[in-house]
């Protein structure tokens, strides 16, 4: 009997050894195949996969202010339906636009013109559903190519200065074509234009309105039109050649100031520009056959045709005449 009592003893004295040896944390991290242990490290080499045939199968609980859930990378988590998003709820969160295109410049000028050039060239040439082309702050450059607007489409950049347009692009014969061309129901603003082609082969336009097969207006604010590269054939900052269309234009810079510039050349359709400046190195305006009236505009350089002046000075702040002479 005494020798059987101190087996015994030995047994309970060593279990009692390994709980207090577990309870005071002593043993190594739980790894595959054991036991999950809490705050303790525990790692494993295949999957762990808990769950909850009646419910959630996994819920956390941590002090206000602190994160309940830490992660070791930014790796994409499949099927994460997260409800807040940087504090703010998902219904605060912007909505991809429906009717809203976003341009930006891209790793260059060239990567932004091609952007652009995209942007516009996805929206069908008879549209009839309002877009509005955005524009970021940046250079986009056309290359030889160019940019035509579509109809009920709004191209709003960062402002003149900020967000510029620019082609070597030649005009060509008759419909012509310039760095931009719009058509009637668009509208521009908020970007500088230039021409910059030097090929006497055709004359260089910043921007053309020809040949157009629809009717309505064209809106301009805001906008820069330059054509100074000293193109030999012609400059022009706005050549208006379109009888389907009227252009109404408030706060617009036209400047084609070589020997050979027309800063505002009209054959056909109807004009009103409003608070603008007009320098012209051969040609401020010339109207051929279209109507053409200013309002609050400063003109310079000398008037070719019949045109309406109407508060309106040049560059010296001279007042001159109802007809801009």
């Amino acid at each position: 009997m005494h020798r059987s009592a101190t087996t015994g003893g030995l047994a309970t004295w060593t279990l009692g050894l390994m709980v207090a040896t577990v309870l005071a944390g002593g043993i190594a991290d739980a790894a595959t195949g054991g036991t999950f242990v809490l705050g303790k490290s525990n790692s494993a080499k295949t999957l762990t996969k808990l769950t909850n045939t009646r419910g959630t199968a996994l819920s956390l609980v941590s002090p206000a202010g602190k994160p309940a859930l830490a992660v070791s990378n930014a790796r994409k988590v499949a099927h994460l339906n997260a409800d807040l998003l940087d504090g703010l709820d998902s219904r605060a969160l912007q909505r991809h636009f429906q009717r809203t295109i976003v341009v930006s410049p891209g790793s260059s000028p060239t990567a932004g013109g091609r952007a652009l050039r995209s942007a516009l060239g996805g929206i069908s040439s008879t549209n009839t559903t309002p877009y509005l082309v955005q524009v970021e702050p940046g250079n986009y450059n056309l290359g030889s190519s160019s940019l035509r607007l579509k109809p009920n489409v709004a191209v709003v950049g960062g402002g003149r200065g900020v967000t510029s347009i620019t082609s070597a692009v030649d005009a060509g014969a008759a419909p012509y074509v310039g760095s931009v061309n719009m058509v009637p129901h668009s509208s521009l603003s908020g970007v500088t234009v230039f021409n910059t082609s030097t090929d006497a082969s055709s004359f260089s336009v910043a921007m053309a309105v020809s040949g157009s097969t629809g009717t309505g207006v064209i809106a301009l604010n805001d906008v820069n039109l330059y054509a100074f590269a000293g193109n030999t054939t012609g400059n022009f900052g706005l050549l208006f050649s379109d009888s389907n269309a009227a252009l109404l234009a408030d706060d617009i810079e036209v400047r084609a100031t070589t020997v050979t510039g027309i800063a505002f050349d009209v054959d056909s359709g109807t004009t009103k520009v409003r608070n603008s400046v007009i320098d012209g190195g051969g040609y401020a305006i010339a109207n051929s056959s279209g109507a053409v009236k200013f309002a609050s505009s400063e003109i310079n350089g000398a008037i070719f045709g019949a045109e309406t002046c109407v508060g309106s000075f040049d560059s010296s702040y001279a007042a001159i005449g109802t007809d801009c002479h």
